[in-house]
Order: structure tokens, then sequence, then C-alpha cells
């Protein structure tokens, strides 16, 4: 088929031509109508998904440690006990526990003559840690830590605060890696002033902390 415009250039159209011109304008028709579809959907919410970190929250109970100041040269010695407990809810906790101590004196002593004031490191060596336990347990059995026994014969208190049991941890702690204390757990300390003690130690006092801490991990 051919047919000339009005400028005398020829047209020619032949089938093959016209069916893609159809199919061209087909394809446009049918990709305009694509979108007038009405498609079904539904949605539904989950709300109120909260997430919280746990606690450690450890207390000490209504009392707190309490010592003799009366002690003397193999007398009866003093203890006393507090009850730990962990208030948070994360129960897969390790306990550590630091000691230290400070010189308290007392102003003057029982006789005028004696003028020696011991140390606070040499009053510390002279008390005896006489009872030492967690959880009606003896640290000591609890840790498998022999070292708990002090450089001398006896566990001395000055041992005790100086004994190195954190080499592989992050805080400076003398009693380490014990259970969590959960709804719980009883600590127990006592001192005795060692009998071989003479008139160098009349008077002489220490001020003993124990810090308790609560970690997540032993490793801390």
């Amino acid at each position: 088929m051919t047919d000339s415009n009005e400028d005398g250039f020829t047209l020619e159209l032949t089938r093959r031509r016209a069916l893609g011109a159809l199919l061209t304008i087909g394809a446009g028709s049918a990709a305009a109508g694509a979108g007038t579809f009405a498609l079904f959907s539904d949605t539904e919410e989950s709300s109120d998904n909260t997430i919280q970190a746990g606690t450690l929250d450890l207390s000490l109970g209504s009392n707190t440690l309490s010592f003799s100041t009366n002690l003397k040269p193999g007398g009866p010695g003093t203890s006393d006990t507090v009850t730990l407990t962990n208030d948070g809810n994360i129960s897969d906790a390790s306990l550590d526990i630091d000691v230290s101590y400070d010189e308290n004196d007392a102003t003057t002593t029982a006789d005028p003559d004696i003028d020696e004031d011991a140390t606070a490191a040499e009053t510390a060596k002279a008390i005896k840690v006489s009872t030492l336990s967690y959880g009606g347990a003896s640290i000591s059995q609890i840790t498998g830590d022999t070292t708990l026994n002090g450089s001398s014969q006896y566990l001395s208190l000055h041992d005790l605060a100086n004994t190195g049991q954190s080499t592989d941890e992050t805080t400076p702690n003398n009693i380490v890696d014990l259970a969590n204390p959960g709804q719980g757990t009883n600590f127990e300390i006592g001192f005795k002033l060692h009998e071989n003690a003479g008139n160098k130690f009349q008077a002489d006092g220490l001020d003993v902390t124990l810090d308790f801490v609560l970690n997540q991990q032993d490793s801390q």
C-alpha cells in the first residue's frame, strides 16, 4: 500500500508495519490501565514491646558490722554478721569483698608509763582473723585459695587486707568470686588479739572497712 503526501513524498504502509503499530498501541493501553485495580490489604500492629536492662542491687540489710573495743591478749574475740541481699533481677552475679583498715587509737593508754605507739600495720598484724565465712562455709574453702592463710601461722587482719586476690580482675578485691547472695546470704567475720601482744598495743585501735561489690561477671 502506497500513498503520497502534499509534498510529493511517497508513504508505504505495509501489513507488518500496521500490525506493529497496533501492538504498540495495545501495550501502552494495558500499561495505562494497570494502576486502576483496587487490591486488598490488611494491617495489624504489635505494640507495647519493651526492652529493658536488668539490675544488680546489693543490700546490707538493716544492720552493719559492729565489733568489741575491749580486746585483750588471749581473751575472747569479737565477731559480727551482715546479711547480703541482691534486690536486683540479674541472678548470675559474683560477689567480691575488699578489706582495708585505718588507725584509730584511743587518746591515752591504761598505763601512763607506756609511751610506745604501735603503727596501724603492727596492730593489724597482731589481730587474728578468727572467723571468715559466707553462707555458713569458710571463705578459704569456698575459694580454694590457700594464700588466705597469710604469711604467718595465722591469718591476720593485715594479711587479709594485703592479700592480692585480683590479679586477673579489673578491681582490687581481697576476697573474690563468691556466689550471688540472692535473697539473703550471711557474711561473718571475727577478730582476736594475739595472745603474745604486749603492752605496746594497749589502747591501739583500727577502723576496719569492708567494701562489698556485686559484679555481673567474675572477671570484673
